[in-house]
């Protein structure tokens, strides 16, 4: 008997194998990530420290995002975050912003204050570009000293000039996220370290590798290649997509192609749906009518290797944009949004290579993930 999962997991982890496993009912396969052979480089990994997040890209550039508690309204709450570049120099900042659902009516602006739950004031200051009249983000310098005082509390309170405490953020796990940081950039036991401080000077910190940079293959202006009727379904049936049903909406099983190159289409399959997320399969299509070849879409690493049971990558609200080469992944943990993976490739003539890699696993309020790769072209 064929399953039927709708793509809604509060976990975004397991929406990565749900992208595939309510196609046919069969699980999901996610093989190794197979590295470019040029590059040594990979991407980074997400780490949960209790209510924070963090990770680091292929630069070492780190991001700490605070996560929102079960019982607080993900719409009305100040979210926190922690970035820092890699490289002996860059300073840490320490950002608290609004989400989308408060009153205009608040905060006028000036007249907001934050403090640990001890009382202890944070010298906050307006993010830059905020607009006049309110301010919806503050930021403060992180050192060693700020990252001690937040140690030794428990939470970030918003208090308004009437004196009330309007929002709470957890600072549980984030010394952890910090220590991580620390060790990522290569500042354990120094004089930048934010934790972990020690003796070492700065010189010893590591100059972060620069990330890769990919060309795009050569665009062509020929058409591209479009399969048969029967050739499409013997594509969808070789992905293990399901069956379409059109009560889902025309749109959840389209079938599109691309041009890529002079010598290689795209071929897009809409491979099934779910309240929010829509799951594609790729092929390539390489040599001429009666003699094409169809192989499945390569990506070098990602998740370009996600399988609905057939033999094709399973890419989730995805697209293809001619005009710039890429291919975007967006694979929401739930609806409003606030886990899952979101991912970017470019086609170089012989397979899509990673430009972008963010990801949250877990479904609490975060909006701005960290990014795990980043590569220019």
């Amino acid at each position: 008997m064929k399953k039927s999962i709708a793509l809604s997991a509060l976990s975004a982890s397991s929406a990565l194998l749900v992208a595939a496993s309510f196609l046919m009912g069969a699980p999901a396969v996610l093989a190794a990530p197979k590295a470019p052979k040029a590059a040594t480089q990979t991407a980074g990994t997400l780490k949960i420290f209790t209510d924070w997040a963090v990770g680091c890209d292929n630069e070492k550039a780190c991001q700490a995002n605070g996560m929102m508690q079960v019982d607080q309204d993900p719409t009305i709450w100040v979210a926190p975050s922690v970035t820092r570049a890699g490289g002996a120099d860059a300073a840490a900042v320490l950002r608290l912003v609004m989400t989308d659902g408060w009153p205009d009516t608040f905060p006028p602006r000036g007249a907001v204050r934050f403090m640990t739950d001890d009382g202890t004031p944070l010298a906050i200051r307006p993010m830059e570009g905020e607009a006049e009249g309110r301010q919806q983000g503050w930021t403060v310098a992180l050192d060693a000293a700020l990252a001690a005082q937040l140690r030794n509390a428990k939470e970030i309170w918003l208090q308004g000039d009437d004196g009330r405490t309007h929002a709470k953020a957890s600072l549980a796990g984030l010394n952890a996220a910090l220590v991580y940081m620390d060790d990522e950039q290569g500042r354990a036991d120094g004089v930048t370290a934010l934790v972990a401080t020690g003796p070492k000077p700065a010189s010893t910190v590591p100059t972060p590798r620069t990330a890769p940079r990919y060309k795009r293959a050569a665009a062509s202006s020929a058409a591209a290649y479009q399969p048969s009727a029967a050739e499409w379904d013997a594509l969808a049936a070789r992905a293990g997509c399901e069956k379409p049903d059109t009560s889902a909406g025309p749109d959840h099983y389209e079938r599109n192609s691309y041009r890529l190159d002079a010598k290689t289409s795209l071929l897009a399959i809409g491979c099934g749906a779910g309240a929010y997320n829509v799951a594609d399969a790729y092929y390539l299509a390489r040599g001429k009518a009666g003699a094409m070849r169809f192989t499945p879409a390569p990506f070098d690493q990602g998740l370009g290797e996600l399988k609905a049971g057939g033999d094709a990558p399973v890419l989730v609200n995805s697209g293809y944009d001619a005009a710039t080469g890429l291919i975007t992944h967006d694979n929401k943990g739930r609806g409003m949004g606030d886990c899952g993976t979101k991912a970017s490739w470019l086609w170089d003539g012989t397979r899509f290579r990673l430009i972008r890699l963010a990801k949250m696993d877990e479904c609490r309020g975060v909006r701005d993930w960290p990014s795990l790769w980043t590569a220019a072209y």
